[in-house]
């Protein structure tokens, strides 16, 4: 638990609506998912599901178990146009969250626009990757629980932030914009 796998450049932290922790954490999974289902659009995460920042200079394996202590899954599922629509509603009442290829834009908290995949939403069935917990409705993601389609990949979130923070000598994240409130 005291390897080292990683180096942080500063502390990394969640907030909202948007925080440099959970874009690190939202992107790694985002790519993690699509290696798996290249049909995915976006990633959704939780910041109640990130327990700890990350903390400037050596991080060990044990801090990815802090980060992240539960045994979440990632799942892929698609959802309706109705269903992303209720998305968008619960995250301007809950002022964010985490999340990845995807830009959101609002006035005086209503809706202006959304980019998925740099392209501005149709009104379609979209690819959502996300945790086992929020799929199954956790954090009131009712959306999620009526998918045209589901699978649990049965890969640990946890691994997956293990295995690429051991291949990343150095960890840097931003604020690049996701929700413009």
């Amino acid at each position: 638990m005291n390897k080292v796998i990683s180096y942080s450049i500063e502390d990394y932290k969640k907030a909202r609506p948007e925080g440099e922790l959970g874009n690190l954490v939202a992107d790694i999974i985002f790519k993690k998912a699509k290696k798996i289902d290249t049909d995915v659009d976006f990633c959704i995460l939780n910041n109640g599901g990130l327990r700890s920042p990350i903390y400037k200079g050596g991080l060990t394996i044990g801090n990815v178990y802090e980060l992240m202590p539960f045994d979440n899954t990632i799942v892929t599922l698609t959802i309706t146009y109705a269903d992303l629509r209720k998305l968008f509603d619960y995250l301007i009442n809950v002022g964010g969250e985490p999340i990845s290829n995807i830009f959101f834009f609002t006035t005086n908290n209503v809706l202006d626009s959304v980019f998925i995949n740099n392209k501005k939403i149709t009104k379609k069935n979209y690819r959502v990757a996300t945790s086992d917990y929020l799929a199954n409705g956790g954090d009131k993601m009712d959306f999620f629980l009526n998918p045209i389609s589901y699978n649990n990949t049965g890969v640990l979130i946890r691994d997956v932030l293990i295995e690429h923070f051991s291949n990343t000598d150095t960890i840097k994240s931003n604020i690049d914009g996701r929700f413009q409130f």
